[in-house]
């Protein structure tokens, strides 16, 4: 049920705010992160992938978030600071390790707020 869900779908070459969030689709769970250059808050960021869940998932928690850099022509992409609205997620190394295989040629750095 959750296999066709992008778990890491960030906006390329920008400045962005970003979320975690744990999607639960009947007896699994799957962590993604959505990132959106667009959306002010982090919740527009949170209404728009329950608006892609629709119908696929049962439920989602967003678990923090904070901001990513990424720039496409040094292959370089910074994750940090944290959400006003939802703090930063319980595990900012993991949110690292998806992005890193989302985006293998990339340098990926982390502050953890």
């Amino acid at each position: 049920m959750l296999e066709g869900i992008k778990e890491v779908v960030i906006d390329a070459d920008c400045d962005q705010k970003y979320i975690v969030a744990e999607v639960i689709g009947g007896d699994n769970k799957k962590i993604v992160v959505r990132g959106d250059v667009w959306c002010k808050y982090h919740k527009d960021i949170f209404s728009l992938l329950k608006r892609e869940l629709n119908g696929i998932a049962v439920g989602v928690v967003c678990l923090g978030g904070g901001r990513i850099n990424m720039n496409s022509s040094n292959k370089v992409i910074r994750v940090y600071d944290l959400s006003g609205e939802y703090g930063v997620e319980p595990d900012r190394e993991q949110t690292v390790r998806m992005i890193k295989l989302a985006f293998p040629d990339f340098e990926v750095s982390f502050s953890r707020w």
